[in-house]
């Protein structure tokens, strides 16, 4: 999971010039985050995976008005 996003937060660092003012979500690693200030999210994961137990789960991301959160599905 830490090389999956920090590979993201690299490929967005050397791009900033042609994506400057938006957003990269993803997920599908199940670690949920919103970071502003790199215009980065995971949404995590939908589900609950035995692997991963200590992770939040049932997580989304919302964008409103530019604002990233990260929300829980119950």
């Amino acid at each position: 999971m830490k090389r999956i996003n920090g590979t993201i937060g690299e490929w967005r660092r050397e791009n900033k010039d042609d994506i400057a003012d938006k957003f990269i979500v993803y997920g599908h690693t199940h670690d949920p985050f919103v970071n502003e200030n790199q215009g980065l999210a995971n949404t995590g994961s939908w589900v609950d995976d035995p692997k991963y137990p200590l992770l939040e789960k049932y997580t989304y991301i919302t964008i409103d008005d530019g604002k990233m959160e990260k929300k829980l599905f119950l």
